[in-house]
């Protein structure tokens, strides 16, 4: 019997909630018992690839052969020209990109005439002198040439994904859910002799991918630009009838019916719903920014002749799990998204999808030993591909520690907000509901939180510029709420060029990454105002905080929550040189004014 995988425990640095952009990265060392393991997961590779076949093929040794093969690219001097002069550029068609014609070598096995072009995007493309991404079409211009039974496979850089592991993990997170996913291992590349070092190898989109998911492989496939939801006109790279794209029309239709349940009953009949909730729930537990549930790019669709539906299926999976608070229910980014998280059933459909896929898929220790295998696989070729410089602090242990840590992270943090994600506050309009839970939280300066009896009431006094506050957490699902409640204050000196200062009502995410009013997961456009960023801006133009000193009065505080769900924090909150305020607990309540927003 192969030993068994150690348990990793991380350390208290290791479990530190880590920032995607700029981060320190971590060290890490293998325990001795992980590296006993070393045989048994090169072993176990094999067998836990093939979760990514639904159907098998000559193809299948490719991905399921724990040999990380090595091709050799020979392109003539004239290709390499075209391919030194293409630059990228956003929303060009594929034949913008030149092809040229070049031999693949494999051990013996020697391809001719293949098609090569340069792929990538935003900050994946590399030109051809760098470490270029490369798509290889073996029949295209050689019928019946086929590279391990498959047409075309594309060659990743890997350049936005120092571990290189995060696109073949999951994917085969994607394929275990049942949601059409290309297979991926890898492979060491040169080009004209010059080592290129080790690449994510991936199955191409074509109809011999089509083929392993769908009886009818006819349909249009689309490819859209980057940013492009299925609202626009798309491009399709294969198909019988590419510019009507009448099945795609159809679904937006439906995603703007306002009635809930017909907007449901609608997508049910043109959309492969079962994959979708799966494919949302995925994107958004490995927190996929980058795809179509968050930020609605890389993804494919196809049309299913065979059922007449529409199938979402996710592309580019090289930046996963930078975020490991992210909330749970998001995805205001593609439209078929946004309308079945709209709506009650919808978002009561995924949950359910989600909590089977976090059990049965996302399993810590599956995922994190899955992880583990990869690593110890393609460490020895990470190491001798000779651009380490380019892997953070020069140490792949380092970034692969960031992504187990992550992982770690986002499973906690996941299962929380499971548990508190059944308490949802102010579900009917118009019905107050009273706030209670309160707990003290002293931010900074000298302040002092207690309960009083006379005046009874929720009692803060703060002192040196101290900043303090009593706060509770409420679920509440998309809409306009109103925060109501009494305070009085005494004494209360601060500085009236502050916004902030004064005593008064706030509502806080810590989901929140972007200032205003809206929430945007485009991690290069989040805000680094601390204080500011996490604030549900008040929508209402009564004043919110007050000094001096005055007898109790009511204040109100109105948002608007543009998330399907979220949870917040309500703080009755104090922030001064000098003074006192007491809040009225019996007074605190929350109003639900609209179940939608802009």
């Amino acid at each position: 019997m192969p030993p068994k995988p150690a348990k990793l425990k991380l350390t208290g640095t290791e479990e530190r909630r880590l920032n995607p952009i700029g981060e320190r990265m971590l060290t890490f060392k293998f325990n001795a018992v992980l590296a006993a393991c070393v045989a048994w997961a090169i072993q176990a590779a094999a067998a836990a690839d093939s979760v990514n076949k639904p159907a098998k093929g000559l193809s299948d040794e490719l991905f399921t052969n724990s040999v990380i093969r090595h091709l050799q690219i020979e392109i003539p001097s004239e290709g390499m020209a075209q391919l030194r002069s293409y630059t990228w550029n956003k929303g060009e068609p594929p034949e913008a990109r030149p092809t040229v014609p070049c031999t693949v070598r494999e051990g013996a096995a020697v391809y001719t005439n293949v098609g090569v072009h340069l792929k990538g995007g935003y900050g994946s493309f590399r030109p051809v002198d760098s470490k270029p991404g490369l798509t290889l079409n073996f029949d295209k211009s050689a019928k019946g040439q086929h590279f391990h039974g498959l047409g075309k496979i594309s060659l990743n850089n890997s350049v936005q994904d120092p571990t290189y592991i995060t696109d073949k993990l999951c994917l085969e997170m994607f394929a275990k859910a049942g949601v059409p996913v290309p297979r991926a291992d890898y492979a060491t590349v040169e080009l004209n002799g010059r080592p290129l070092g080790l690449y994510v190898l991936t199955e191409g989109w074509d109809k011999k991918f089509l083929k392993r998911y769908f009886s009818n492989a006819q349909g249009n496939l689309y490819d859209p630009v980057v940013g492009t939801d299925i609202n626009k006109p798309l491009r399709a790279n294969s198909g019988t009838n590419r510019e009507s794209q009448l099945e795609l029309k159809a679904v937006v239709a439906a995603t703007k019916e306002t009635n809930a349940v017909t907007r449901l009953e609608h997508l049910e009949k043109l959309v492969d719903l079962d994959r979708f909730y799966s494919l949302l729930a995925l994107d958004i537990m490995t927190w996929n920014w980058d795809g179509y549930s968050i930020g609605k790019n890389n993804y494919r669709v196809f049309h299913d002749l065979g059922t007449d539906r529409i199938v979402f299926m996710p592309h580019g999976m090289d930046q996963m799990f930078w975020s490991p608070e992210g909330p749970i229910v998001t995805g205001r980014g593609g439209c078929v998204a946004r309308a079945i998280l709209g709506a009650a059933e919808g978002r009561r459909r995924y949950l359910e999808r989600f909590t089977q896929i976090r059990q049965d898929i996302f399993d810590l220790k599956t995922v994190t030993n899955r992880l583990n295998a990869i690593y110890l696989r393609i460490h020895p070729a990470v190491r001798d591909d000779g651009v380490v410089a380019r892997i953070v602090n020069g140490s792949h242990d380092s970034a692969v520690n960031v992504l187990r840590s992550r992982i770690v992270q986002r499973a906690r943090s996941m299962d929380a907000q499971l548990a508190g994600i059944k308490n949802v506050t102010a579900r009917q309009l118009d019905q107050p509901v009273p706030l209670s839970g309160w707990e003290p939280r002293v931010e900074s300066g000298r302040c002092l939180l207690d309960q009083t009896a006379a005046p009874e009431g929720l009692h803060l006094t703060a002192g040196e510029g101290g900043r303090a506050f009593w706060h509770t957490t409420v679920w509440l699902e998309e809409g306009n709420y109103c925060i109501q409640g009494r305070v009085k204050t005494r004494g209360v000196r601060a500085d009236l060029d502050n916004p902030l200062a004064g005593a008064g009502l706030r509502v806080w995410s810590h989901r929140k990454v972007s200032d205003g009013l809206h929430w945007d997961w485009f991690p290069y456009r989040q805000s680094y105002n601390s204080p500011r960023r996490g604030e549900m801006v008040a929508t209402n133009c009564i004043p919110r905080h007050f000094i001096g000193n005055r007898d109790w009065i009511n204040v109100a505080y109105e948002i608007e929550l543009r998330q399907p769900m979220a949870d917040l924090e309500v703080r009755c909150e104090l922030q001064a040189d000098a003074g006192e305020a007491w809040f009225d607990p019996k007074s605190l309540r929350i109003t639900r004014l609209t179940d939608s927003c802009p």
